[in-house]
């Protein structure tokens, strides 16, 4: 179960957009915490399918300018979509390679107090 759901069972039911940006992060950190490889194999798979989306456009987008089937600057923009796509997917792997690094790093006491006065407020 979600650490946002732990927090809020008790009180009152909320939506991930109701909350703060702060304690919508530090929820994540918990809940990232708690069960390191749920979220891993989360970002595992999207990674994953933000690659295949952005080398199926590219590819797409090559085709199409080869084949001159389109105006060049609609397979021009596709390319440049498919571009952003790989890149977010890079950020996403060097994050998630790098947050065995980070997490060794982030004391979970002080975000519990964190989270409890943000609660209190």
């Amino acid at each position: 179960m979600p650490a946002h759901k732990l927090l809020y069972s008790n009180k009152y039911e909320m939506k991930d957009s109701d909350l703060p940006f702060e304690k919508k992060l530090l929820l994540d950190v918990v809940e990232q915490m708690s069960d390191p490889e749920k979220t891993m194999g989360k970002q595992r798979v999207m990674c994953r399918t933000l690659y295949a989306i952005g080398y199926i456009g590219l590819l797409l987008a090559f085709i199409l300018a080869l084949n001159e089937v389109v105006h060049p600057f609609t397979s021009a923009f596709l390319a440049a979509i498919a571009g952003c796509t790989l890149g977010f997917a890079v950020f996403l792997q060097s994050a998630r390679k790098q947050w065995p690094v980070t997490r060794k790093h982030i004391d979970m006491e002080s975000v519990r107090k964190r989270l409890n006065e943000l609660e209190t407020e």
